[in-house]
């Protein structure tokens, strides 16, 4: 089961579909287009394309990703893979076109996958003489600088995770409140994924009240800003304050108090701010 992690690290290109995948860097391209896969959902879709038309179950995944001695919320990080693979893909889990969600078991890899044979697909330049050799250099190097400034400039949007926000007013009936609030705020920073990548409604709420350190649960859904809040008694009514951390260092980036969570404008100005503050 450890073949395509050690893959992984060999480095080889699989083509399927109109994809070509590079199992060293993580690179998944399509025509001009590039995506860099982590680690993780990288070797997650090397053992899958290792193995397509196959059932790869989960328990197959977690022996290959963290092996039996490692203690993770595996269930989180392999959903969160497939997440990542899906969106780089373009699949869709209701209609899938690469990657088939197995009840229960795992997954299945629906594409025939070809091995790419890059030697093959090239004329070597000791082939070639004079200017020909010169102008097929220069024409490569042109090719790879242009590539170059594509994928420098192809930004990857961060992820966060708004966790559920607490009532701490001591009245039962602004928990609905609450929630309606939360989900305001997980719809309208997750309105453009080209822009902002929001972890969806029913795994922040697995979270909800249960008291581990917000880093750490940022960690365990591969999250690059947590966005924790609550609502508060006030003299003039509930107030709602929040702040949204950064997990690789545990800074805080934004912050917000005193908002009145029952002000429809002033609840549209925060994911606004958030947004800019993040982007």
């Amino acid at each position: 089961m450890k073949s395509a992690e050690n893959r992984h690290s060999r480095g080889s290109r699989v083509e399927f579909a109109e994809f070509v995948f590079d199992t060293d860097s993580g690179e998944l391209r399509k025509g001009a287009e590039a995506t860099r896969l982590s680690r993780h959902p990288a070797i997650v879709l090397c053992l899958l394309t290792e193995r397509a038309g196959e059932v790869v179950t989960r328990a197959e995944i977690r022996e290959v990703l963290w092996g039996s001695s490692i203690h993770v919320d595996f269930e989180q990080g392999i959903n969160w893979c497939v997440r990542e693979i899906r969106k780089a893909l373009g699949d869709d889990a209701s209609h899938p076109r690469f990657i088939e969600t197995i009840a229960k078991q795992g997954y299945r890899f629906l594409p025939n996958c070809l091995p790419v044979d890059s030697l093959s697909r090239t004329t070597p330049l000791s082939m070639l003489s004079g200017k020909r050799a010169a102008g097929v250099a220069g024409f490569l190097r042109l090719l790879i600088i242009v590539a170059f400034v594509m994928l420098s400039t192809r930004r990857v949007p961060p992820t966060v995770l708004v966790l559920p926000l607490d009532n701490f007013t001591g009245d039962a009936r602004l928990d609905r409140l609450a929630d309606a609030r939360t989900d305001y705020l997980i719809a309208s920073l997750g309105a453009d994924p080209a822009e902002l990548r929001v972890i969806d409604r029913p795994t922040a709420y697995k979270f909800k009240k249960t008291g581990e350190c917000i880093i750490h649960i940022g960690k365990q859904l591969h999250a690059d800003y947590v966005l924790v809040g609550s609502i508060d008694p006030a003299g003039e009514g509930p107030r709602l304050s929040g702040g949204v951390f950064r997990v690789a260092d545990n800074t805080q980036v934004w912050s917000r108090a005193d908002v009145d969570p029952l002000n429809d404008s002033a609840m549209r100005e925060l994911p606004r701010t958030i947004s800019a503050t993040l982007r």
